[in-house]
């Protein structure tokens, strides 16, 4: 499970074995709600930004989400309100392959790490086409992000790594080891930090990753025992939300390790 945040590439909650979240911006165009519940079988939760891309400060609270469970006719592709929790279907996604994490390019382009093909995707937030990038050269990456300029990051949770991510190609270069043993994680960019926030759903403990170097930082044990793991911080109200196995967005204090509903 992983979060991102739509404008610069974000999504909704997922209860399945990945989650993703994205932070989605308005600029102007409505997008009619189809009713659909927050799905416990495993959406992708990304951000995305609808007619133009907005300024941060400007981004209403919404999260993308890619449900990875249940049959090929439901797999949608949804918005999360954070105020209230609901997933409103967006459009519905014409394949099989499991997405356990999204985000949105700092240029716009929502990108999707496909975990059938151990390859990158872009999606296509309004239609839901899907087009192939390329492979990672990895086995599993369960959370990309984007960094401060054109690049991705991701993490590789079986070797405990970070890597740098092609756009173009989709290739993942290793940038270097956490120097922890990572279990279920996911990741999300920081401006602030200059470096990834991470969750390893194992200790239950919010790292910091250096973008130079891989290695991960221990922040702050966190109070709630995590499953899977989707995560992203929000860049109009700085706040770092979650998901888990439980359909359920949530919010982490980086200070305290308050995990909250």
């Amino acid at each position: 499970v992983e979060l991102d945040v739509l404008d610069d590439g974000g999504g909704a909650v997922d209860v399945g074995t990945s989650n993703a979240l994205d932070v989605l911006t308005d600029a102007g165009q409505t997008v009619p709600d189809s009713g659909g519940p927050v799905d416990a079988g495993g959406p992708d939760i990304v951000t995305i930004d609808i007619g133009a891309v907005d300024s941060a400060k400007n981004a209403p609270l919404w999260l993308l989400s890619i449900d990875n469970g249940g049959k090929l006719s439901d797999k949608w592709l949804q918005m999360v309100d954070v105020k209230t929790g609901k997933a409103s279907n967006l459009c519905k996604l014409n394949t099989q392959d499991s997405y356990p994490s999204l985000t949105f390019s700092r240029d716009g382009i929502l990108f999707a790490s496909n975990n059938t093909q151990d390859r990158l995707d872009m999606i296509d937030p309004c239609t839901c086409k899907i087009t192939p990038v390329g492979f990672f050269g990895y086995s599993f990456i369960p959370g990309i992000t984007s960094n401060q300029g054109a690049g991705l990051y991701g993490i590789e949770n079986t070797a405990d790594i970070t890597l740098k991510i092609d756009e173009k190609t989709g290739k993942g270069t290793k940038v270097g080891e956490f120097g922890y043993n990572f279990g279920n994680g996911g990741a999300t960019w920081s401006d602030t930090f200059g470096a990834m926030y991470a969750i390893d759903g194992t200790s239950d403990t919010l790292y910091k990753l250096d973008p130079k170097t891989g290695k991960a930082t221990v922040l702050v044990k966190l109070s709630m025992n995590f499953g899977t793991v989707g995560m992203e911080l929000h860049p109009s109200n700085d706040v770092i939300y979650a998901c888990s196995s439980a359909a359920t967005l949530l919010s982490v204090d980086p200070l305290t390790g308050t995990v909250s509903t």
